[in-house]
């Protein structure tokens, strides 16, 4: 029985053809996943009141401007606004950047951390990346008074 060349010729663009329709989300999917932006904080551990260093590294579709500062807590995390800054001067970001970031003196003691926002979010998909810090209490300092003779 011999098998006809226009049959076998359909036959494998169908298979070619079921192979990429079955893998197009991962074709087209590794062509356009990019790097994701990343940051670092140091010192990892701070007395309130000192500067906090933050190295930002944009990914290949850069970083939202903003920089946000979260306490962690057990159940919803806290968003510290009076701790901010801008990455650049520009809605997004796309040169690495390190930042002096003041922590307040009033902050209390705990864990915190640093998140930016990946430029490949978007309303269905939100990408951040972050880093962890403590912060320890700030120990108040006495004075001893002179005694008198």
């Amino acid at each position: 029985m011999e098998i006809d060349n226009k049959t076998l010729v359909a036959a494998i663009l169908i298979i070619l053809v079921a192979l990429v329709v079955f893998n197009f989300s991962n074709i087209t999917g590794q062509a356009t996943k990019g790097a994701l932006s990343s940051v670092s904080v140091s010192p990892t551990t701070i007395n309130a009141g000192q500067i906090l260093l933050v190295s930002v590294v944009p990914g290949s579709n850069g970083v939202y401007q903003e920089l946000e500062v979260y306490e962690r807590k057990t159940v919803n995390d806290i968003r510290h606004s009076e701790i901010s800054a801008e990455i650049c001067n520009a809605y997004k970001c796309y040169d690495a950047v390190d930042l002096k970031v003041r922590i307040p003196d009033n902050l209390d003691e705990g864990s915190y951390y640093i998140r930016i926002k990946d430029g490949s979010s978007d309303k269905f998909s939100q990408k951040y990346a972050t880093a962890e810090f403590g912060v320890e209490a700030v120990l108040p300092i006495t004075t001893r008074s002179s005694e008198k003779n």
